[in-house]
């Protein structure tokens, strides 16, 4: 399948970059909902301030999520060349 070992260990490294990535969003979204249900579960009515909070935390996660994407996508045009 592969055309040389080099390549084969390069794909393997790739996806453990990738994995690893994803381990991090996961924990990263993990403690963002902790947050957000420990705010709701504090303050049984939520004001300005609590939206406000709330639309913060969904720009940060969406910087988050679209970071490591970016960053795959310089590996790969830095590999391309490279190559």
């Amino acid at each position: 399948m592969f055309t040389s070992v080099d390549y084969a260990i390069e794909i393997f490294d790739f996806s453990v970059i990738i994995d690893k990535m994803k381990i991090v969003h996961a924990v990263f979204f993990l403690v963002i909902s902790l947050l957000l249900i420990r705010n709701n579960v504090r303050y049984h009515t939520l004001g300005h301030r609590d939206y406000l909070f709330m639309l913060m935390i969904t720009i940060a996660v969406t910087i988050a999520f679209l970071m490591p994407f970016l960053f795959i996508v310089y590996i790969s045009y830095r590999d391309v060349g490279t190559s």
